[in-house]
């Protein structure tokens, strides 16, 4: 027997022999009493022939958390390509009178679906964004903008969050909307207070990307866990924190912003005027459409490589970027940049890649809903 035989005869050893153990594994965690009611889908099949090696229950729906990243990542890498990245372009329009610095127009964003943009996970990539476009705006000879700073029209449509999050998420970090401008994450910090136990907690500061929020403060002072939520809607500078915090400690809540674009404009506003470039204009929510509008470019950021960002996204579970990446499969891929589309777009893939999702549910791409239903088995047919 060569040796290409024997370590065949070993492999297939191992795989029967692991199969066994396999078995036996979940044989006793079926027998475990504490595990009474819960539900178990286990699938290991064959990568090339879509052959079960091992199953239980492997038919059945259930709820996968975060393992529902994979697909929009698996997704976006094979049809965007890893190295495959987003911009986003900070422009002015109108007339420039470099004479004297005057600008009679506009400092617009104009978002391309960067989900990390700012982001601390990459913060060796790109630095401080908002230094950058302002010492970018003072190098094109701008030190008076005669109009505003403002966003240009989304990509995206104008619905952040996906269907199937629960409101106690919505508020809070991990519960980020989806925009065509995010920034930082699309979250504030509020820092907090607990005193003695059963004692009111109180807000002590709000962090600068957070300052425009009118936050109710419901939360109390007890035991030794941040049980403390952030309610908030998107779009609404309303919001309230309630639970409890520990008591006899400072702790901060993560929550996430409810209009980043909007926010961030208000946010490079005030920057440029503390370098010196005036602005008369009132920054708002409201996009600007610049379709036939002169425009000139200020600067272009550009985000990592998608690998980079599928790896922080698998990683650290980033319910923003999982979701985004979903969201702009629709849009380059169907021109529809929607949720639903960039469903739309993985399920072709996993088709196209041997699986059937038609009997799969999935409300977002991130597995926050609890309302997902994907089997173990994915209905994983027969390659041939």
């Amino acid at each position: 027997m060569n040796k290409k035989s024997l370590a065949l005869s070993a492999l297939l050893g191992l795989s029967v022999s692991l199969s066994y153990s396999q078995e036996a594994a979940l044989e006793a965690a079926l027998a475990d009493t504490a595990l009474t009611g819960t539900s178990w889908s286990i699938c290991i099949a064959d990568a090339m022939t879509g052959e079960t090696v091992f199953g239980y229950d492997a038919e059945r729906n259930l709820a996968p958390a975060s393992v529902t990243k994979l697909y929009p990542t698996a997704t976006a890498l094979s049809l965007l390509g890893s190295d495959f990245s987003f911009k986003t372009e900070l422009l002015m329009s109108g007339e420039l009178n470099k004479r004297k610095g005057i600008l009679e127009g506009d400092i617009i964003i104009r978002g391309g679906g960067d989900p990390c943009l700012a982001s601390p996970y990459f913060s060796d990539h790109y630095g401080n964004v908002i230094e950058t476009w302002v010492a970018a705006v003072r190098e094109a000879g701008v030190l008076h903008v005669k109009g505003r700073v403002a966003a240009s029209e989304s990509i995206y449509d104008f619905d952040p969050v996906p269907g199937g999050w629960s409101w106690d998420d919505l508020g809070n970090y991990y519960g980020a909307g989806v925009y065509d401008i995010n920034f930082n994450d699309n979250t504030y910090k509020i820092y907090v207070t607990g005193y003695s136990e059963g004692a009111a907690a109180s807000i002590d500061s709000v962090s600068e990307l957070g300052r425009e929020m009118h936050i109710i403060n419901y939360l109390t002072s007890s035991g030794t866990s941040d049980r403390g939520y952030v309610y908030n809607a998107p779009y609404s500078y309303d919001a309230w924190i309630a639970g409890s915090v520990p008591a006899d400690r400072s702790i901060i809540l993560k929550a996430s912003m409810p209009d980043p674009p909007g926010i961030l404009v208000r946010h490079l506003t005030e920057k440029l005027r503390e370098a010196g470039i005036k602005v008369d204009g009132m920054s708002s929510d409201e996009r600007i459409d610049t379709r036939g509008m002169d425009i000139t470019p200020v600067a272009v950021t550009v985000s990592p490589p998608l690998s980079e960002i599928i790896k922080v996204t698998n990683h650290e579970s980033v319910n923003l970027y999982a979701d985004q990446l979903r969201k702009h499969l629709g849009y380059y891929i169907l021109g529809s940049g929607s949720f639903s589309a960039g469903t739309e777009v993985i399920k072709l893939f996993l088709s196209s890649a041997g699986c059937e999702p038609d009997r799969a549910l999935m409300l977002d791409g991130s597995g926050l809903s609890p309302n997902n239903g994907i089997s173990a088995r994915l209905r994983f047919r027969t390659v041939a």
